[in-house]
């Protein structure tokens, strides 16, 4: 995701450096913050070695955070991306410092509305704040096919129904399952199928240990899809529930709907920006609507061109790269090449 928005920058001529950072884990806190801050010195101290216009710190992570508080000391300009669980992360923790970070970058970007309009009202006048979002390159394999009309047609007897798109909790598996088997008798007609490829190793051994006892049919599907591979896979995908507790806006999400799938998702998730463009699925207000909104998807038909034309207009990489570009340009001076 962020290696392709890399590509597409050096395309419109941006000279781009990158730099990784690796998570770490410790038995004790105080030596888990004590090893955090030994790597991000290391990180300022490389970072100063690069001759940039601007740094742009992607997801905040604890370890960034440490280094945005050096850079921002040392009047080095940098810019905050925050990807979604960060925000979240940051908005429960009581850091130190952080409307010094915020005020001194460059600019904050969201991609998400929601999570950018709580910010400018938590930490009022900090700095410039925008909603900068990734593209979805899957679009144009999904695209390929289509056009091939490689995909497998045909009506299969069972409605293919995607639970989640990830191992995480948030993905709320366990209060879901607990909701089917309570109306198993109603859905003989589907086979439900949770993708669990990435994410919470517990929490997708607890996933399969309910499912054994589940009283509908079911499977885990723990295949890591690329390319063409997960076009195909969103292609066959009937039905996805995506009813997160919490959630920026789901790329997975996204490519289901581009595919022409029907999307079950939560009226609690930020989504307004597919919701203004009347976006064509279907919203729940509990998860213990589920079943009900099942039975409506059997027969619901979404207006694909539509929904495709929203999620190109919205998650197109031509378009976002403009979007990047322009804010690098706008806040640090950058020129790009001749």
């Amino acid at each position: 995701m962020f290696d392709r928005l890399l590509k597409e920058l050096e395309t419109i001529k941006f000279e781009v450096q990158l730099y990784k950072t690796d998570n770490i884990s410790g038995k004790s806190r105080v030596i888990l913050w004590l090893k955090l801050l030994s790597l991000a010195t290391r990180d300022f101290i490389k970072i100063l070695r690069y001759d940039v216009d601007l740094v742009s710190i992607q997801f905040f992570s604890v370890r960034n955070y440490l280094v945005s508080i050096m850079l921002a000391v040392f009047r080095v300009n940098y810019s905050i991306s925050f990807w979604g669980s960060d925000y979240v992360s940051l908005s429960k923790r009581k850091y130190p410092f952080i409307k010094f970070i915020l005020k001194n970058s460059k600019f904050l970007s969201f991609n998400n509305r929601d999570y950018m309009a709580e910010c400018e009202r938590v930490f009022s006048n900090v700095t410039k704040i925008c909603e900068l979002r990734f593209g979805l390159g899957l679009l144009d394999d999904i695209d390929d096919i289509v056009l091939s009309e490689s995909s497998e047609a045909g009506v299969a007897e069972r409605k293919k129904v995607m639970i989640g798109t990830n191992a995480s909790p948030n993905q709320q598996h366990l209060k879901l399952i607990e909701v089917l088997d309570s109306h198993c008798e109603l859905l003989n007609d589907f086979e439900f199928v949770f993708h669990m490829s990435y994410g919470d190793r517990r929490n997708r051994e607890l996933v399969k240990t309910r499912l054994r006892d589940a009283n509908f049919k079911s499977k885990v599907d723990e295949s890591f899809y690329t390319g063409a591979e997960l076009a195909q896979f969103r292609l066959k995908t009937d039905i996805l529930v995506q009813l997160q507790e919490n959630d920026a806006l789901s790329g997975a999400m996204q490519e289901t709907i581009y595919a022409g799938g029907v999307v079950i998702t939560g009226s609690w998730l930020p989504y307004d920006l597919l919701r203004d463009r009347g976006i064509s699925w279907i919203e729940v207000d509990t998860l213990n609507d589920l079943s009900d909104a099942l039975i409506k998807a059997k027969g619901y038909r979404p207006d694909v061109n539509r929904n495709r034309e929203i999620i190109r207009s919205v998650s197109s990489w031509k378009k976002i790269v403009i979007e990047w570009a322009e804010a690098f340009r706008s806040t640090s001076g950058i020129k790009t090449e001749s």
